[in-house]
This record gives structure tokens, sequence and C-alpha cells, in this order.
């Protein structure tokens, strides 16, 4: 009997594989738990129209993420400190702060897709890179200047 796996089993299939199982295997045990649903003309729909969501949110991502790296080539973030006299920059710009600053111009990306985790702890130019997408990432600049 052919069947679609609901869920990933171990030493079975992977979630939405269409495999060949026993009959009493598939009526006794995998569809009365609701783990796999026989293979017919619904369940062949309902994996078209999954994937057809899946490859569209896929697309949508990769033109956000697109749009999101050619917007950042275009700004520069700025962030003041305090000195010591020394002249050494007093505390931290952290990635939640950049976080928050990028989304003044419309840039939402999460702290944790910080490719770079370096702390910036000194004034004058740095460039963070950001994992925006699989394969797109984005690098951002940023300037920290002293407080008079």
């Amino acid at each position: 009997m052919k069947i679609v796996l609901l869920i990933d089993i171990k030493n079975l299939g992977k979630k939405d594989e269409i495999l060949d199982v026993n009959d009493g295997y598939a009526c006794n045990y995998l569809i009365p738990r609701k783990i796999a649903i026989p293979f017919n003309i619904n369940s062949q729909n309902y994996l078209l129209n999954k994937n057809r969501k899946i490859q569209i949110d896929k697309n949508e991502k990769l033109k956000k993420a697109l749009f999101y790296q050619k917007k950042m080539q275009e700004i520069t973030l700025h962030f003041f400190s305090k000195s010591n006299p020394n002249g050494d920059m007093i505390g931290t710009i952290s990635h939640k702060q950049i976080e928050e600053k990028l989304k003044e111009f419309n840039i939402f990306i999460d702290k944790k897709n910080f490719l770079d985790k370096k702390i910036i702890n000194q004034f004058g130019l740095t460039e963070i890179k950001i994992i925006l997408f699989k394969n797109i990432i984005g690098t951002i600049k940023i300037i920290v200047d002293k407080i008079c």
C-alpha cells in the first residue's frame, strides 16, 4: 500500500515522503496513529500544494534578502559613545543596538543572523556581515564617533 508520511520516522522515511509499505502496517499502525495517510489523488494534491507554497515562500525570502543586501550597501549606521581620558571608547555597541538601528531603515533582521560576533568597542569604521538568506550575506558599515 502506498502512503504519505506526515512525520519523520527513523528507519522508515522523512515527512511528506511517498512509501510503499505492507497493508497491515499501514492500516493497523501508521494510519490510525495519524503518522501517515493513504496515497491517493487528495494526498497527491496536498503534496503539490504544500511544495508550491514552500517554493513561493523561498522565492519571497530570496527577494527580501536581495533587497536588504542592496539597501545595506547604501547605508551607514552612526553611533556615539563617550571616551575615557586615554581616548578609548567606554562601553560597546551591541548587536541588539545595531538591530534596533536597522529597523529605522525598515530592515528587520534578528541579531542571531550576525555572522561576525565581534564586539564593537573602538571608534571609527567597522563592517559587520549578516546572513540574510542561505548564501546571501549583507555587509553593514558602522561608524562610532566620540561624544564631545
